[in-house]
């Protein structure tokens, strides 16, 4: 519990006697200028020449700035007589008893009268009643950091979380246990809210209405209050009943209590140690009130006992004693309240019991804020927690007698959680001590701090709260920063970071709603699919090692590949589909297998595709999922028979995503929900959250949610397991653990396992979450018995089963009987880069980069890896599927030699593993090919031409892989005239120079830089390209040797001007260098 800044403001003022008008008009101006100044008109019992006593109200502060100093201080009301030295100052709150006024007393939280007044010792009387609105919204931190949650109250009154929903402890409305939320979710149902508080199994809030509402766990001890001791979990807000005019509330581990506008303090939950106050150890499932507290300002809910703070400035404590967290000298617990004390003799006495102005509590240990700016703490010490200065405390563990904290001086605002403690200055500075081993301190260390230190805030500090290990902070711009934990996402920056050590921003940016991505690759069984950049379809394996090229209408831009047939997606929305039909999974109406696409019957509008095992699904625009194929179940239309055209599942919409499994289905929606039906004999779609070894195995024939999983924006199906990305980079998988594919260290089938490093799980029917080394994912794909996952950075990581060397990792080591060839734990795949997509349905792997290049490992039985083999690999394998291309500057360059023929020359293209040979086509103009040739050169004799005719030149160029490029057009027009019969001159002239080392060193050939334009060295060749520049040229070649060895010789060459090619002196040119 935190204690803020408060809004005091006057209502009312008046005396009760009769003043003078001109008296009442000072009055009122005096009060709501917060220093009320008041002279008690004479009694008319007083005796004639008594002066009337004078009192001065004072209330500090008046008004909070807001900011570092004033926003933290509970208003202290100061009573001052001014010109009379006898007589004693009374006051009372409303219209309770009288008490004798011995210092500053604290103001009363919400609405109250007070009424103070001076009798001498001639029973003269001076009144005043003031009344004070000391508003909760201001004096209550909006945001409350729990055990592994965060709520906060946002400016319209709603309540938000994130963080550990363990126990419904967001009050979201979701009821699977281990459902965490990285970004801020809503709880259910509140409005107004002033105040919220988030415990261990439950959270609280505060009405503006003064009513209390509870979600969580009851864990058996009635933690929500409305009467029931069982172990329900309440994921929505319920009323605590009979419970009205509260102004605080405040959580402990199992414990609740409520501060009321009256100054009564009321209870419930566990009371083992006497925490409730009730003067009992019973449990109590509804609220009781505390035993003889009256006029209390402030509550505080500590592991197992409890503090209040009352007006006239004293602690009172109650429950468990055993580190002498109660201050009052024992380790005896106490069940009802008594008053801490420091007697005199003790270390760090002070003068009086009394002038404390705020409080709060550790999980054993607790702290005060005195009225002269010192802290104080008590109880536990272990791991500094008390940061006391003497070195005989600080090697106590327990402290049982308050001792002041270091050397903290104008503290304005206390605060603790867990094992450590904070303070805030007057100055703005922030200071921490106690345990630090996730950074929860924010000196950006994990060191332990005995003592107070001061740590490096962020600017604009409004206000604080302290969880179990982690610390969130409210600026003056309404942000939200923490620090600390963060394994459980109570930070809310949609990190998978674990600690942080410094502080980072809560993400309220709201969830984007994923789409479904095209895939241009795919894999059956025995078959891999390609969709090339213009849109055709390069298919292979199949037990053949050639490549097909297969087109579509209106082109692919997806596809999907089940065991042993293939869909694709058009542009204009239609599905495509060949390969096996023996369920019907083709959707063409038959059940007949087809060698090539037909299109599916009655599709249209469809945005995504996903093959199952046999059977097939198709998104539509409108949200809505089709499937077709085998069913039992993986249809999802409420039967289980076969069906050989689209029907539609039932119950689902605004779906965004879908993914088909071996015998089950995926649909994500937009909300980031997960729902799934089929086969669940190995956990595929949904996890029993009641059970903790108990699986819900029955199939499902229409849609469920798949309870724990949120703000999911990529899904994946394998055979027998299902995959899941979330928005923070992390993924998630379930189902079939037989070979280690869930990331789980144990055969058979696991939870939800976050994709991590290996530690030991305990089964239960919630999510398992671990650490994770795999973090910032961008893609995921489940295989047959394995999974792959793409990582922000581009590279790729595979788990699971690796006995075929499907995860690409290189060696297939058998480990034992027991884990066989499985890995457990991610592997990163060393020999891809720069990766963008990855598909494996079956037992083999295809994996793209940005730029369409393919790499293949696994399985290779049919050919199906595309490397012109059949033998499996356990390495990814560079698979040629890009064609050569030409770059900005490539060109054709057209000589006509005569009426009826043509030189031409063009630019090279470029391949990764090279250019085989180029295609030249002669188009007539009503572009019917007149002719066709294949060279390795980049030079070619066209002849049997016709003059006036306007041909366009056609060039391919072809790689190795048989990959052709896009055409590199001209556009040539012949000549009626003959322009050059020379019998002499040649298309293009070559000289090969041949050079050769004794030494065996790589030789290198390189032109002289006088070499003319037309002149290119290609390989080890010249080349010179047809010119209109005459002359005799001569220029250098060189050779060297790579270790200084060098040589050079001269070529010169004669050009006739007339764009033929030049001739030259010499055919060969041979070096020897030694």
């Amino acid at each position: 519990m935190i204690y803020h800044g408060l809004n005091v403001i006057d209502t009312s003022s008046k005396k009760t006697v009769k003043i003078l008008i001109i008296a009442l008009l000072i009055l009122i101006s005096m009060l709501l200028l917060g220093n009320v100044k008041v002279l008690a008109e004479k009694n008319t019992t007083t005796p004639i020449g008594i002066d009337v006593p004078e009192l001065v109200i004072t209330v500090d502060p008046s008004e909070p700035d807001g900011l570092n100093g004033e926003y933290f201080k509970i208003p202290i009301i100061t009573l001052t007589k001014t010109n009379d030295d006898s007589g004693n100052i009374y006051y009372k709150w409303d219209n309770g008893s009288e008490q004798l006024y011995n210092g500053p007393i604290t103001a009363l939280s919400g609405q109250h009268n007070l009424t103070a007044y001076i009798r001498d010792g001639f029973s003269n009387i001076g009144t005043i009643q003031k009344t004070l609105n000391v508003n909760p919204h201001q004096r209550l931190s909006k945001t409350s950091a729990g055990h592994e949650s965060t709520l906060m109250v946002r400016e319209d009154g709603t309540v938000w979380g994130w963080g550990s929903n363990y126990y419904g402890n967001l009050g979201n409305g979701t009821t699977a246990l281990g459902h965490e939320y990285n970004i801020p979710t809503q709880t259910v149902g509140l409005i107004n809210i002033i105040e919220v508080a988030s415990g261990y199994y439950h959270s609280l809030a505060l009405k503006s209405d003064g009513t209390v509402w509870a979600w969580g766990s009851s864990r058996d001890q009635g933690l929500l209050g409305n009467g029931r001791n069982d172990r329900s979990i309440t994921n929505t807000p319920i009323q605590v009943p009979n419970l009205t005019n509260v102004v605080d509330i405040s959580v402990g581990f199992e414990h609740s209590l409520v501060l009321k506008a009256d100054g009564t303090v009321w209870s419930w939950g566990d009371n083992t140690h006497g925490q409730l106050g009730d003067g009992t150890n019973h449990n109590r499932s509804m609220p009781v009130q505390v035993n003889g507290l009256t006029n209390v300002v402030a509550v505080e809910c500590g592991g197992a006992h409890s503090l209040a703070l009352k007006s006239d400035g004293t602690i009172w404590a109650w429950g468990n004693s055993s580190n002498g967290q109660l201050g009052t000298g024992s380790y005896a617990a106490v069940s009802t309240p008594v008053q801490i004390s420091n007697p005199v003799g003790e270390s760090g006495h002070f003068e009086s019991e009394a002038n404390f102005i705020a409080i709060v509590c550790g999980g054993s240990h607790s702290l005060a804020l005195r009225s002269d700016g010192t802290v104080w703490a008590w109880g536990n010490n272990r791991n500094g927690r008390l940061g006391l200065l003497d070195s005989y405390s600080q090697q106590t563990e327990d402290i049982v007698y308050p001792r002041q904290v270091g050397n903290l001086s104008e503290v304005n605002g206390i605060y603790s959680g867990g094992e450590r403690s904070m303070a805030l200055k007057s100055d703005g500075s922030l200071w921490a001590w106690g345990i630090n081993w996730h950074g929860q301190l924010g000196d950006g260390t994990k060191e332990i701090r005995s003592t107070p230190v001061m740590i490096p805030t962020i600017p604009g500090l409004a206000a604080i709260s302290t969880g179990l290990n982690h610390t969130v902070v409210m600026k003056t711009d309404s942000t939200i920063w923490g620090w600390g934990k963060n394994a459980t996402w109570q930070l809310g920056d949609r990190s998978s970071i674990e600690d942080r050590l410094t502080p980072v921003q809560v993400d309220f940016s709201p969830f984007s709603s994923p789409v479904m991505e095209n895939i241009r690759i795919a894999t059956s069984d025995t078959g891999s699919l390609y969709i090339k950049s213009d849109s055709t379809l390069l298919q292979w394996g199949n037990n053949s090692s050639y490549k097909e090229n297969i087109t579509l209408p209106d082109g692919a831009i997806s596809v999907s590949g089940g065991k042993e047939h293939f869909l694709a997606l058009t542009s204009v929305g239609t599905v495509w589909a060949w390969g096996n039909n023996t369920y019907g999974q083709l959707g063409n109406g038959t059940f007949s297998d087809a060698q090539d696409p037909a299109q599916v019957t009655s599709l249209t509008d469809i945005i995504g595709i996903s093959a199952g095992e046999y059977h097939s699904m198709a998104l539509k625009s409108d949200g809505t999922v089709w499937t077709w194929g085998l069913n039992g179940g993986r249809l999802g239309n409420g039967t289980t028979g076969n069906r050989n055209t689209p029907v539609m599942v039932i119950g689902l919409n605004d779906v965004v995503a879908i993914a088909g499994g071996g015998g089950h289905s995926l649909a994500l929606k937009a909300s980031g929900e997960v729902w799934g039906w089929g086969k669940n004999d190995l956990g595929q779609i949904k996890v029993d959250p009641t059970a903790y070894q108990h699986q819900d195995t029955d199939t499902r024939i229409l849609p469920v949610r798949i309870e724990g999983l949120n703000y999911v924006i990529s899904i994946s199906g394998g055979k027998n397991h299902s995959m899941a990305m979330k928005c923070d980079g992390t993924a998630y998988a379930w189902g079939d653990n037989t070979y280690g594919q869930c990331n789980v260290n144990s055969h058979g089938r696991p939870t939800f396992a976050r994709i991590a490093d290996f530690k030991e799980v305990e089964y239960r029917g919630h999510p398992v979450t671990m650490s994770v080394p795999v973090t910032d994912i961008l893609d995921i794909a489940g295989g047959e018995s394995h999974s792959l996952i793409i990582r922000s950075n581009g590279s790729v990581w595979a788990l699971g089963n690796n006995e075929n060397g499907q995860l690409g990792i290189g060696a297939t080591e058998y480990v034992d009987d027991y884990y066989r060839y499985n890995k457990y734990t991610p592997q990163e795949i060393t020999t891809t880069s720069d990766i963008a997509d990855i598909t494996s349905k079956t037992n083999h792997s295809l994996a793209m980069n940005s730029d369409g290049a393919l790499w293949a490992w696994g399985v290779n039985e049919d050919g199906q890896l595309g490397d012109g083999t059949s033998e499996n690999s356990n390495l990814p394998l560079y698979i040629d599927v890009l064609p050569p291309q030409w770059d900005n500057n490539s060109s054709i360059n057209a000589n006509q030699l005569t009426s009826s023929s043509l030189a031409l020359s063009w630019t090279s293209a470029s391949d990764d593993l090279g250019v085989s040979e180029y295609i030249l086509n002669i188009y007539d103009e009503d572009g019917s090919i007149r002719g066709s040739h294949n060279t390795a050169d980049y030079f070619q004799n066209i002849e049997g031409l016709s003059a006036g005719i306007d041909y366009t030149i056609g060039i391919y160029a072809i790689d190795h892989a048989g990959n052709k490029s896009e055409e590199l057009t001209y556009q040539a027009f012949i000549e009626m005239s003959e322009i050059n019969n020379s019998p002499t001159l040649q298309l293009v002239t070559i000289i090969e120079v041949v050079a050769s080392d004794p030494d065996g060193d790589v030789i290198t050939i390189s032109l002289g830089d006088d070499a003319p334009s037309f002149v290119k060295l290609v390989g080890n060749k010249l080349v010179f390209e047809p010119t209109t520049q005459k002359g005799t040229f001569t220029f250098s070649i060189h050779v060297e040797d790579g270790r200084g060895g060098e040589t050079s010789q001269n070529i010169t060459i004669t050009s006739f001007g007339n764009s033929s090619p030049a001739s030259s002196n010499r055919e060969v040119n041979s070096f020897s260098q030694s």
